[in-house]
């Protein structure tokens, strides 16, 4: 055992192990101190895979001189395999975020990382696949790091994939389909000319009710395979369909074909009035609501964790896996979530916590105003509270006590509806800066924590 050493290294994670490999690749007498075992906190929890694509410059620096230890493993670093198999990484964003990735990506190609911006032909042409191996490969990804989906849905097309793949994932207990056809040859017609092109070229665009969609042979043949009248009968699963009579692209009959072939449970709900892309908003939500309404009968319930009984006024409890930012808030009998948005790593399912913050002052205020309007007998009909949150030099503002470093600047705008004199909504201004969670803000705080 050693008794002395040059350098301490506490944690055997990814970042005190590679420390601790390149302070002995330099000569450093090194000994690493884990308490339980090698990878035992969020390194082993990680879902293990080497990409470049981050935000910051320098994380992606890192991440580009990281590549030759994982590729060339044996060389640089002795013995063993580290596992590494190179695939390639795609980032997919919405429209609105485009600009930014276009930004991203020229930061790679700076650095030299091998980076490039592409659209919706080249990255079916870099990741073929059939429709339902798709389906089963992304169920094995969420079962590694989450759990495996307990309800498939598929659209149009779609509802003939997630049918054909429902045998292949156990866990999904639930199928449904929205105006899908009982197989693809039942729209085979809609083709028209492009079938012979897709079967000679391997690929087409063809028009489904009104949109693009680019349809590969692979995708073809794996329907034909997978989505028939025994598979259908073989599913034991929950089914629901949705489809609608009015459905110029795939016939309402196609329902009628795989109600048959189903055996129960099985339900059919008929979207009167809908086309087949469920263009109109009000239709998209009905499904919504009786989709879910019908999960629920099969869905395991998931009890919601009650707080404890002796749990005093103004108790929150927060629960979140470090595998997203995604967090679970619990605040008496209310249940809602914080999240970040997607430009952050986050899957935008809710507020941020600086959204909450101003939320809670914005809140305060407008109760505040209220009740204050109320004991004076007041005309105030409403209030809108707008709310900014912002980083400012100390210089910059004027009437602050600091004149070093940075502030934070909360911008609070009030907008007050009634019949109110000039006096009063003065008035209300000043009072609007008395509500208790802006004293909070404004005050001393002292934030004491623990482990349990």
């Amino acid at each position: 055992m050693h008794e002395r050493a040059d350098v301490i290294v506490v944690g055997a994670g990814v970042q005190g192990a590679s420390l601790a490999f390149h302070l002995a690749e330099r000569g450093a007498d090194v000994v690493v101190l884990e308490r339980s075992s090698v990878a035992a906190g969020a390194t082993g929890r990680s879902s293990g895979f080497v990409r470049m694509h981050y935000d910051l410059e320098s994380e992606s620096r890192f991440a580009w001189l990281s590549l030759p230890y994982f590729r060339d493993w044996t060389e640089r670093v002795g013995e063993g395999d580290c596992g590494f198999v190179r695939t390639g990484f795609v980032q997919v964003v919405p429209p609105n975020l485009v600009d930014a990735l276009r930004a991203n990506v020229a930061m790679h190609q700076g650095i030299g990382i091998e980076a490039s911006i592409v659209g919706p032909d080249e990255v079916a042409r870099l990741v073929p696949g059939s429709a339902t191996d798709d389906i089963v490969a992304a169920a094995d990804a969420l079962r590694e790091v989450y759990r495996a989906p307990a309800l498939l849905v598929g659209h149009s097309l779609g509802g003939s994939a997630v049918l054909g793949a429902a045998e292949k994932i156990p866990e999904a207990v639930g199928v449904a389909t929205i105006g899908a056809p009982f197989d693809p040859e039942h729209v085979a017609q809609l083709f028209g000319a492009s079938l012979g092109e897709i079967e000679s070229s391997g690929e087409a665009v063809v028009d489904l009710g009104g949109r693009p969609f680019k349809i590969r042979k692979s995708f073809l043949e794996d329907l034909r395979s997978q989505c028939n009248a025994q598979r259908i009968g073989d599913l034991k699963k929950a089914l629901v369909l949705f489809h609608s009579p009015q459905d110029n692209t795939v016939g309402i009959d196609n329902a009628r074909l795989i109600y048959k072939a189903a055996r129960h449970p099985k339900s059919f709900v008929s979207l009167d009035g809908a086309d087949h892309l469920l263009s109109r908003r009000s239709d998209g939500r009905y499904v919504a609501d009786v989709l879910a309404a019908w999960a629920s009968r099969y869905l395991p319930e998931q009890p919601e964790p009650e707080m404890p009984e002796d749990a005093p006024e103004g108790v929150v409890v927060v629960d979140g896996r470090t595998t997203s930012f995604l967090q679970r808030i619990r605040a008496r009998n209310h249940v809602f979530s914080s999240d970040e948005p997607l430009d952050k790593g986050g899957t935008n399912l809710g507020p941020n916590p600086y959204d909450l913050l101003l939320a809670s002052l914005g809140a305060c205020t407008s109760m505040t105003l209220k009740l204050y309007a109320g004991r004076k007998e007041w005309p105030l009909d409403a209030v809108r509270v707008t709310l900014r949150h912002d980083r400012v030099h100390a210089k910059d503002c004027q009437d602050c006590e600091s004149k070093s470093g940075m502030i934070d600047f909360i911008d609070k705008k009030l907008e007050l509806e009634g019949d109110l004199t000039d006096e009063q909504r003065e008035r209300l201004l000043e009072i609007s800066a008395r509500c208790p969670v802006h004293r909070t803000l404004i005050n001393e705080i002292k934030i004491r924590s623990e482990l349990l």
